[in-house]
């Protein structure tokens, strides 16, 4: 990413904020006097319940980042309209943005859109609800509580698929989505910011309550009659797993992995095209403290980044070495979770997807359906389209670079980069099969 672009992005979102601020005030006074202030509290009462859900029609919009910056409902400058019922959201066309301690923040589209889908939209739900969005809910997280609560646990298979990022979970995703048998949303920012919470405040019975209303809501019945739910998290975020375990008992846990180098490689190309990502590789450089405020400012949990980094090839170690580690540590704990390794999938992907299908009980033929997703980029039309960053350079595995990056691997205990490396229990392996 130039240095221009980047300076010019900062200023951006500098004014953003400034002009979203003052609106802001602005419109809280207005709402003084047109009572709209005296409906907003009294929605918190439970008798109010059925008028507690705040419908904005979205004037106008701007990100940081679209594909890491933590959804917020301050991307938006918002103009209120109506209260409606908290099943409102229930439509096919509105889904979930965020959650914080106090309301849960809904992204309404056009009637008949389905965001999570990819070949419609974008390959990840957060970009596609900001880009297509036409209006925002706003709910009060006791009615949002009380709504999940209506809706009961997922009535299909809910599978929380985690990954070391540029891996291929994507491509899998989708894989999975194509077979219009399966609801795959590629990483909720929700989730996200669960993992964070979880990782940095005592688990208490609200937290655990807020992580089941999430998923209960995120996975709510569609019109497709679907027989499982796929929630692909972004890699940091799979430290909140043991949590999301604990509460859905029954759920199914996927870790996919590919190989160590290619995964380092990639991500630099993918920080010349996010400005987020970008910042980390920047600002992160030559510090532990930077390197975990960059990436606890995406609205991930940091407590994977103790490291103080220098080149550009090892935040891809790091990350590689650090999320593998923690899926090891997760099967010597007892969790019940499988590898599907990138390699595979593409090599042999009927054979592959059904040795997920089987693990996931899910029907077996699907798998022949999973293989379409193959014929096309799985992030095309996105600055992550392949095309796109085969423009920037490849950084090379030698020198300085290999010397902190193999240093990385030792303190981790992985294997080096390049360096063949099988995850226990992958099960795509062709023996496994």
């Amino acid at each position: 990413m130039r240095t221009s672009r980047f300076v010019l992005r900062c200023f951006l979102s500098a004014c953003w904020t400034l002009v979203n601020a003052i609106y802001r005030v602005i419109q809280r006074v207005a709402w003084l006097f047109d009572g709209t202030a005296n409906e907003l509290r009294a929605r918190e009462r439970p008798e109010q319940y059925e008028n507690s859900a705040q419908v904005m029609r979205i004037l106008f919009r701007f990100k940081f980042d679209e594909y890491l910056t933590p959804a917020n409902v301050n991307d938006f400058i918002l103009l209120h309209e109506r209260f409606d019922s908290p099943e409102y959201v229930l439509q096919d066309h509105i889904t979930l943005y965020q959650v914080t301690k106090n309301e849960a923040i809904f992204i309404e589209a056009r009637p008949g859109s389905e965001l999570w889908r990819a070949r419609d939209h974008t390959p990840f739900i957060m970009p596609s609800q900001f880009k297509f969005g036409r209006k925002v809910v706003r709910i009060p997280i006791s009615s949002f509580w009380r709504l999940a609560d209506s809706l009961g646990d997922p009535k299909g298979q809910v599978v929380f698929l985690t990954n070391t990022a540029r891996c291929g979970s994507t491509l899998l995703t989708q894989m999975f989505e194509v077979t219009n048998k399966i609801i795959a949303i590629s990483e909720p920012s929700a989730l996200n910011v669960l993992s964070k919470m979880t990782s940095k405040e005592k688990i208490t019975n609200d937290l655990k309550r807020l992580v089941v209303a999430t998923v209960r809501v995120l996975c709510k019945p569609t019109s497709n009659r679907e027989l499982a739910y796929v929630l692909k998290l972004t890699s940091p975020a799979m430290q909140g797993l043991p949590l999301v375990a604990e509460v859905f008992p029954k759920a199914r846990h996927l870790f996919m992995y590919r190989d160590s180098l290619k995964v380092a490689q990639s991500l630099y190309r993918l920080s010349e095209e996010l400005p987020a990502l970008k910042t980390l590789f920047v600002l992160g450089k030559g510090s532990e403290s930077r390197l975990g405020y960059c990436v606890e400012a995406m609205g991930m949990p940091k407590d994977a980044f103790k490291f103080t980094l220098s080149s550009d090839l090892s935040v891809g170690t790091m990350l590689w070495g650090a999320m593998v580690k923690i899926y090891e540590q997760f099967r010597d704990a007892g969790l019940d979770i499988a590898a599907v390794r990138y390699e595979d999938i593409v090599e042999r992907p009927v054979e592959a997807m059904t040795a997920i299908m089987r693990y996931l009980d899910l029907p077996e033929n699907l798998a022949l359906m999973a293989k379409s997703a193959l014929e096309f980029d799985s992030q095309r039309d996105t600055p992550l389209a392949s095309s796109v960053l085969r423009r920037h350079r490849t950084v090379e595995y030698s020198g300085r670079e290999k010397a902190e990056c193999d240093q990385i691997c030792d303190t981790l205990d992985v294997p080096h980069l390049g360096q063949p490396y099988l995850a226990p229990g992958t099960i795509t392996t062709k023996q496994n099969n």
